[in-house]
């Protein structure tokens, strides 16, 4: 096949690691794959390593949809439809197979003008609906109107799926495909696991014997954090062997900061962000991701944990309990209850025997169901049908 992946962001998060994994498994597949997205976008630069293996081109979409660019994107919709129509038919210099869209503004704007010119297009659906696009009768409408154009929509877990069809949008050619993560990167043997702890301990100078308890993600409101690190400064207050470490940057990230009293600041850290995951989950004995955003599809940052054999707490939210088995691969708790979090913390950090047991079962159980194998087979099916749908 010939897939065009078109990923408008100007963000680095679970969406785009997606997108760039599933183009280069694509590619290693031995298919002929490009890749579009937005001028000097993370995306973009992380897309260099794929030169050779993928084409890359740069698409003039202006910033992802959201809140805030609402009046941008209805003002310059023309615009953008003829950038994206153009790219994708004449500058691009190839005649595509099938053109997989990530984000809404894509979506929107160049799912059925595509389709009137004869490409498939597919969608993978990342995260629950925006609010305002459910609550908007016009925009709702035409989101739904957008999806019937589409080859097909898969969606990254079931809860995103549910989603999807409570706000009426339903497609006979519907997959539920979770993201994957490349075991490869995640999976260390012991001596490299162990030189990455030691190292990363003897550099915050924590003690070797120190049970550290984090997360890696962007510091972006409705992550949760904030529930984070209360719950984890008062087990830390309780036990002087908990570390938090708190790996990512953002917005959030100063008035988490602010929360740590001057007498544990000496066994919290922020490192901000860090490209070598592995290193970092390494060095971690419980990985929590508190989340309360509804948006949340499949958090890529719990299987990345659960993959490097890390035990994991997180909430009830999204697709996550999609991944977790409560009570073996992890723990699940409430949304914006801090007490049930800071109680599973510390049941966690004081039973050794039984975490260990999780992340050896939390290892195994993300290999199996969300390995590069088992997403690279479902994707590569489901474009499949979507680029023979044009035969129909």
């Amino acid at each position: 096949m010939r897939i065009l992946y078109v990923a408008n962001s100007h963000l680095w998060g679970g969406g785009e690691q997606a997108v760039l994994l599933a183009a280069r498994l694509m590619a290693e597949r031995g298919h002929e794959v490009g890749l579009a997205t937005a001028v000097g976008s993370p995306l973009a630069l992380r897309s260099a390593d794929l030169a050779g293996a993928v084409a890359l081109f740069e698409a003039a979409l202006g910033p992802k949809l959201g809140r805030r660019s609402v009046a941008e994107f209805l003002w310059n919709a023309r615009r953008y439809r003829r950038e994206l129509c153009e790219l994708v038919a004449r500058r691009s210099g190839q005649r595509w197979d099938v053109v997989h869209m990530q984000y809404k503004k894509e979506q929107l704007l160049g799912t059925g003008a595509l389709a009137a010119r004869g490409y498939p297009v597919a969608w993978t659906e990342h995260g629950g609906l925006p609010p305002g696009l459910v609550s908007t009768p016009l925009a709702r409408v035409w989101y739904q109107r957008a999806a019937r154009a589409a080859a097909g929509i898969a969606s990254v877990s079931r809860y995103v799926a549910c989603c999807l069809a409570g706000a009426g949008v339903t497609h006979p050619r519907s997959r539920i495909i979770h993201n994957a993560v490349d075991e490869r990167a995640f999976l260390l043997k012991h001596s490299v696991r162990a030189q990455y702890r030691a190292d990363v301990l003897a550099g915050l100078k924590w003690p070797a014997g120190a049970i550290v308890v984090g997360t890696i993600c962007r510091f972006a409101p409705r992550k949760g954090l904030e529930h984070l690190v209360a719950a984890a400064l008062s087990a830390m207050s309780t036990n002087d062997l908990i570390c938090l470490l708190m790996v990512g940057d953002g917005d959030e990230r100063a008035p988490l900061e602010a929360m740590v009293p001057d007498a544990l600041r000496s066994r919290t850290t922020f490192t901000g962000f860090q490209r070598n995951v592995p290193r970092y989950l390494s060095a971690t004995d419980v990985f929590v991701s508190p989340t309360v955003d509804p948006t949340e599809g499949f958090p890529l940052r719990v299987v990345e944990a659960m993959t490097a054999g890390v035990a994991v707490i997180a909430t009830r939210v999204g697709g996550q309990p999609e991944a977790i088995m409560d009570g073996r691969t992890g723990i699940l708790v409430s949304p914006n209850d801090l007490s049930e979090l800071t109680r599973a913390i510390e049941w966690m950090t004081s039973h050794e025997s039984e975490r260990i047991e999780m992340a050896v079962h939390a290892r195994r159980e993300a290999v199996e169901r969300f390995g590069i194998r088992t997403f690279a087979a479902a994707h590569e099916a489901f474009l499949m049908e979507c680029s023979e749908s044009r035969l129909d």
